[in-house]
């Protein structure tokens, strides 16, 4: 799902999570693609950083975090797509 709760509204969104996170309960797998770093954090398993279509990164939220100089995944992946400012190339 490419980029599924842009432009909706905070119930429709609530919504759209709630039953994404049903289905995740279920076992099934699904591919999203979103800029909301919050929408990862609470849908994800596993993630997969991109920067100009090349992965920098791929593992949990925590992971991120952890192998990051940041303590919040949004820094964490700025961090990973050289967008957060005095990063050092990875």
């Amino acid at each position: 799902m490419d980029e599924l709760t842009t432009g909706l509204d905070a119930k429709a969104r609530r919504d759209a999570w709630k039953s994404l996170s049903e289905l995740k309960a279920k076992g099934i797998t699904i591919l999203l693609t979103s800029h909301f770093m919050d929408e990862v954090e609470a849908l994800c398993n596993k993630i997969m950083i991109l920067k100009k279509g090349e992965s920098t990164f791929y593992g949990t939220v925590q992971e991120a975090i952890s192998t990051s100089p940041y303590e919040k995944f949004e820094d964490a992946y700025l961090w990973y797509t050289d967008e957060e400012e005095g990063n050092e190339s990875i």
